[in-house]
């Protein structure tokens, strides 16, 4: 919303305040700048998870854990604020979001 308006330092300023609850806060304040807030590997998992792969498949494709997979879905998760893996297709498939 700050984005939109143009509110740059208000955004920056709430953020900020954001992260200094903790954790919480931080994961909060990670999702509000939805894609770009991931890492390349993220990406990587997000792009195959939304293509319908399996944590063990997505696992033996980037030659990682399943656990790891497991791991940075929940990041990604948390930084775009959705809950689940049909989630994160709905949101990519309504915004049209492209890796």
């Amino acid at each position: 919303m700050f984005d939109r308006c143009g509110a740059v330092w208000r955004r920056d300023r709430t953020k900020a305040f954001l992260r200094s609850f903790g954790h919480r806060g931080r994961r909060v304040a990670a999702s509000a700048t939805g894609t770009n807030a991931l890492s390349k590997r993220e990406r990587q998992v997000a792009q195959l998870a939304v293509q319908g792969f399996t944590a063990a498949a997505i696992g033996e494709q980037l030659a990682i854990g399943e656990r790891t997979v497991e791991t940075h879905l929940a990041s990604v998760y948390a930084k775009l604020g959705v809950k689940s893996k049909l989630d994160l297709v709905r949101q990519f498939a309504a915004l049209s979001l492209d890796f």
